[in-house]
């Protein structure tokens, strides 16, 4: 994986590529998500998540989400699917990638299904689904993982797990993806440190933040 400094030119490269699509971008979702949640809302309640759903469409059309399918045909389900994970993403959205061995599983999983469904299952069971059609939405709402596509997949170190190439995972590998990462990271405080030091410039959020979900993006082999 890369240093500190690495991150940091990396990540001017990404945001470089974000900006080119406004105003559909990864940090204008992420800017009104923070001013959103500031207080006691959150972006699927009530109250937003209409808004929210109308800000995330044209985002997840931008980053082929859909693939390989029509957008018009994913997006459909995919809003229900969002509605019905309104709690469970109330429970875990506190909880960053640093902690995510104390995220409740149960909750996890329970988002996982849901946007899972939104295409085809796998021929292995329910919960052998398309990675990035899960977490890449994830990446945007709750922002603690990388999205998983084909890219990241290719590059990204896979922690020696089987599996981690393929275009679907069951939950169970994604869980323990994510914990890797988040010892990965627990082990490389300089790198943490840069992270929070972009995301308070960027976002004036100092907490464990937006950039965590664009680190299969950045940390790469």
């Amino acid at each position: 994986m890369i240093n500190a400094k690495e991150f940091e030119r990396k990540y001017e490269d990404f945001e470089r590529l974000d900006f080119a699509n406004r105003p559909n971008t990864f940090h204008g979702f992420w800017s009104i998500k923070l001013r959103v949640e500031k207080e006691n809302s959150h972006l699927l309640d009530n109250k937003n998540i209409n808004e929210t759903l109308a800000r995330l469409g044209p985002i997840l059309k931008i980053w082929k989400w859909h693939r390989p399918y029509e957008f018009e045909h994913c997006f459909e389900p995919f809003k229900k699917s969002v509605r019905s994970i309104s709690d469970s993403y109330s429970k875990i959205r506190n909880f960053s990638l640093m902690e995510f061995d104390k995220a409740p599983v149960k909750d996890l999983e329970r988002i996982w299904n849901a946007l899972g469904s939104v295409k085809p299952k796998g021929s292995h069971g329910q919960y052998d689904e398309l990675v990035m059609t899960i977490t890449k939405p994830l990446m945007f709402l709750w922002g603690q993982t990388p999205a998983f596509d084909s890219v990241v997949r290719e590059k990204m170190p896979s922690f020696n797990l089987t599996g981690f190439k393929n275009t679907r995972w069951e939950f169970s590998l994604w869980i323990s993806v994510m914990t890797k990462l988040q010892t990965y990271l627990t082990s490389n405080a300089e790198l943490v440190s840069s992270f929070r030091r972009i995301s308070t410039e960027k976002y004036g959020n100092g907490s464990d933040g937006p950039l965590w979900s664009v680190l299969g993006s950045l940390l790469l082999d």
